[in-house]
């Protein structure tokens, strides 16, 4: 090889550095999962006008929060709303004209003031609701809630939907027109409580399409209330073609308690061996003049009662309240004191004087700590459903039906069980805050579960500022029945009762990051954000959505994106159980062209626009953060505009993966990353001369020799095989293919709703394929484990050199991968990079369903697998292939550099330019191998 000396090189490139050109534009994508083309694209539509606001998905991919910056705007409410819904309902692929404008409240209203500020009796927010029909029938548990600002403009900064795409679902006219039967109804719910007595209440007909943690082919059902031997309450669904319970559900919402605890306490989250009973005013109870008038007494328990005339009469009381009914269902009578006085008195009625009885104290204690819950609530919300309903009942020392040791609301009142084998009475303050919280929750619309327990747990911990809920319970005033200072993280698949402890661990820290910033009213702020939150929540779990609605009914500018008043105390709270909120958007970075390919000599250019949006970009900040083997290593960007940066990707091995994201800071120090999750996500090509070549590509549109082995090879259920998906997507099986052609390879494949998930464990294998050389493997799966509250199976690939005689694990998807609910993923690695591995003539390459846990639905997809080769043995610079690097190299890059000749272009970014020549000589130092 002859070489040049140093002088013409420098020349060549003095000559050279005269040329620029400017960058390419961005693309938008839409990650949508498993949603329909007509989805996918009313999806992209949106973004392409909103592109600050965003879409957080339920487990089945449809959307289940449209948040960050408002995406309508209104002279009313009514005009804001209606303008989304006629522009964007096909979002989840409904037609606007079914949304009907209803609410989940008794009386159905359709708006509701929202975000309670008392210092100018107004409110923040307002609330539109819509319930979801089709052919005019409701859709069980559907609802829509948009969330306007009061303010000019009214920006709509919030949807938060439980909708069912059921453009597929076609209504039988013939079962829509039967009347509703309970007759049907009847017999499933004899069958299903096993001939026990009960009553059917008020059957209603639907369109049941599941649950968001349950879903279900869509069907025409009834669902009515059922009361079972007196003190049990269900509701089921029954599909009216088959009569079958498709869905039931407890009314009855318990604490299940036991150990070793005491009685009733007044004041204090323990048992009456635990804390003291002090006297404490009875608000709002009904005072009155026998044969007279009669008040209700204010929130302090005082009371004026109107009366004429000076002679002596009888005042009575009993506890009777303006909003609480106390009856005991012990021998013990409610407490009754009647007073004989001469006005103007006073009358100073002191119940449960003696202190000498559970019963008395029972009576007392439910009616007082009721009445704490609803005044927070009231606080937060005045306008909050049904609890301006009078005369909400309490029952106490209840001996009968789920006692004793237990507690529970039945969707109309609070019933606490009397004290008995070695329980303790459970009419005190933290359980009665706790049941009260469920009728919060039904109140507001949403569904119980996980969720209803935790915020029935939240209500205690925010009116008792103590983590601990039932102190005392054990026997030991030490222990609790359940702590709000806990470890539980997202994704929780335990019992109700205990993932409840969830979120109730949020609002704990939370709190006492507020405690730090709001000492004189973190608790005011936990009660409007808690109280609020419940009204435009959905279903019966706990989500990081949870999170987007806190950081809406907290924002004070319609967007999010750029934070809130109490954005990093919600964060911190919340992300310390897995429950992150949505990374600020301070500074927006976008890439701009992205090249194919990194050249190995280097000097392959990234560019990227970093736009100011809620911060101020330190112009010195942007980084280039790049991984070509050795872990991320930070180059500096160049300022080429105002907001456009560049820098040049390093080299790397030929034949490799290079991985690399964009950082930078504020002036303030906030780092901002693109994508937001790196390191843990990134960018990434392959090191190459030029592009690579395919040498094997399978769409699976024809069979090119795949092969199914393992355990569920010959099942009827969820075994590999090559379809049209038939599905819908509402048992996490994959509705489509990845790449459009139709087929795939998925495990089951029957039809909507169908139960074709993965028992056991399925193989698909490849045929042999030729890897030789510098080769990329990459192919698109799908892999759901999210169909059922266990998620402890896994998605495993591997590859082979010798043709399948052994394997080597290429990656592992398993409990909590980010990328285990649904959705295809393009993924691509370099066999080069594979420790260990040889590619050669003999590479196979497998895919393992397996699911080995219990009671988990698996479904898994693999569409598009291609390989693809890197030629590595070339030379570059050698543009006159003589086989020697000289002077006639440099003319013929001149030449085609001049010309806009696509052999100039030695960083592959589509110009001509500085960092061309630069990767020129780079190449032309290394020689030729």
């Amino acid at each position: 090889m002859s070489h040049l000396n140093t002088p013409p090189r420098i020349a060549a490139l003095a000559l050279l550095a005269a040329t620029t050109l400017a960058a390419n534009a961005a693309d938008l994508v839409i990650n949508a999962g498993s949603a329909s083309p007509v989805r996918v694209r009313a999806m992209t539509d949106f973004k392409s006008v909103h592109n600050a606001s965003h879409f957080a998905m339920h487990s089945n991919d449809s959307i289940s929060r449209v948040y960050g910056r408002a995406f309508s705007h209104g002279d009313t409410t009514l005009e804001s709303t209606q303008q989304f819904i006629d522009q964007h309902s096909d979002i989840w692929g409904i037609d606007g004209a079914d949304l009907l404008p209803e609410g989940p409240f008794d009386d159905r209203r359709h708006t509701l003031p929202i975000g309670y500020i008392p210092e100018t009796d107004s409110y923040k927010f307002t609330g539109t609701y819509f319930t979801q029909t089709l052919g005019g029938i409701p859709v069980f548990r559907s609802k829509l809630v948009l969330l306007t600002r009061n303010e000019p403009g009214n920006p709509l900064v919030l949807a938060s939907a439980q909708l069912h795409d059921l453009s597929s679902f076609e209504i039988d006219p013939q079962l829509a027109a039967l009347p509703v039967d309970e007759q049907p109804i009847n017999r499933s719910a004899k069958q299903a409580f096993n001939d026990s007595a009960f009553v059917t209440n008020a059957p209603e007909r639907v369109i049941y399409a599941g649950t968001a943690n349950n879903p279900h082919a869509p069907t025409i059902a009834d669902v009515a209330e059922i009361s079972v031997n007196g003190f049990e309450k269900y509701l089921i669904v029954t599909d009216v073609a088959t009569g079958d319970v498709v869905y039931s559900e407890s009314l009855i919402h318990t604490i299940d308690i036991s150990g070793n605890a005491s009685a009733i306490a007044s004041d204090g989250p323990g048992s009456d061996n635990c804390e003291a009973e002090v006297l404490q005013p009875l608000p709002y109870l009904s005072v009155g003049v026998q044969g007279g008038n009669s008040v209700f007494a204010d929130a302090n328990g005082d009371f004026t009662i109107p009366h004429g005339g000076s002679g002596s009469v009888n005042v009575n009381a009993t506890l009777d309240g303006r909003w609480f009914d106390v009856f005991d269902l012990s021998s013990t009578s409610v407490e009754d004191i009647t007073i004989n006085t001469t006005p103007p008195g006073p009358v100073n009625f002191v119940f449960n004087q003696s202190n000498a009885s559970q019963f008395s104290r029972a009576q007392v204690n439910s009616y007082v700590e009721a009445n704490r819950v609803r005044d927070m609530a009231i606080g937060a919300n005045p306008s909050y459903p049904t609890l301006n309903n009078l005369n909400f009942p309490i029952y106490v020392n209840q001996t009968g039906g789920l006692c004793p040791g237990n507690a529970w609301y039945d969707g109309s009142s609070i019933n606490f069980c009397t004290s008995g084998s070695g329980y303790p009475n459970t009419a005190w303050s933290s359980v009665v805050h706790h049941e009260y919280g469920h009728h919060l929750v039904s109140a507001g619309g949403s569904g119980q579960g996980q969720y209803g327990e935790g915020m029935g747990d939240v209500m205690s911990t925010i009116i008792l500022d103590d983590p601990r809920l039932g102190v005392g319970f054990f026997g030991s005033c030490s222990g609790s029945l359940r702590n709000a200072e806990n470890q539980r993280d997202y994704p929780c698949s335990g019992g109700i009762h205990d993932c409840g402890q969830l979120i109730s661990g949020c609002v704990w820290d939370t709190r006492n990051e507020l405690v730090n910033t709001e000492p004189d009213d973190y608790l005011d702020i936990l009660a409007f954000l808690s109280i609020n939150s419940i009204l435009v929540h959905s279903g019966d779990l706990i989500t990081p959505q949870i999170t987007i609605d806190w950081l809406t009914l907290d924002d004070d500018d319609s967007d999010i994106g750029n934070g809130t008043p109490h954005y990093f105390e919600i964060n911190g709270g919340f992300s310390a159980h897995n429950m992150d909120a949505p990374p600020l958007t301070l500074v927006d970075i976008q890439p701009v062209g992205l090249p194919d390919y990194a050249n190995p000599n280097g000097g392959t250019t990234v560019v990227a626009e970093f736009t100011n949006v809620a911060g101020t970009l330190d112009p010195a900040s942007p980084t280039l953060m790049v991984d070509t083997g050795s872990g991320f290593q930070p180059v500096a960007m160049t300022m080429t505009n105002a907001t456009t940066y560049q820098a040049n990707i390093p080299g790397s091995g030929c034949g490799s993966e290079v991985r690399f994201y964009f950082t930078a800071e504020t002036n303030n120090g906030f780092t901002q990353n693109e994508p937001a999750s790196a390191p843990n996500a990134y960018y990434s090509v392959i090191s190459a001369f030029d592009a690579p070549l395919v040498s094997f590509d399978d769409n699976f549109e024809s069979d090119t020799g795949w092969s199914v082995s393992g355990a569920a090879a010959n099942s009827g259920s969820g075994r590999w095989e090559r379809a049209i998906p038939s599905g819908d997507g509402s048992r996490a099986d994959a509705p489509n293919d990845f790449d459009g052609s139709g087929r795939c390879y998925i495990t089951g494949n029957g039809g909507p709703g169908s139960n074709t998930d993965v028992d056991a464990q399925t193989i698909l294998t490849s045929p042999v394929m030729d890897a030789s050389g510098a080769s990329i493997i990459s192919y698109a799966r799908w892999f759901n484990n999210s169909g059922n509250s266990a998620v402890d199976d896994q998605f495993v690939v591997q590859v082979s050199d010798n043709a399948g005689g052994s394997w080597t694990g290429l990656e592992t998807l398993g409990v909590n991968h980010p990328e285990s609910n649904g959705g295809w993923f393009a993924k691509q690695f370099a066999i080069s990079d594979i420790a260990g591995f040889t590619a050669n003539d003999q590479f196979r390459i497998r895919f393992i369903a397996d699911d080995s846990g219990s009671g988990s639905i698996v479904e898994c997809g693999i569409d598009a697998v291609t390989v693809q080769v890197v030629d590595c043995d070339v030379c570059p610079a050698d543009l006159n292939a003589d086989g020697a690097l000289d002077f006639f190299d440099v003319s013929a890059f001149l030449s085609a550099f001049n010309a806009g000749d696509p052999a100039a272009d030695f960083n592959g970014d589509g110009n001509y330019n500085f960092f061309d020549v630069s990767a020129f000589l780079g190449a032309f130092s290394a020689g030729c191998p």
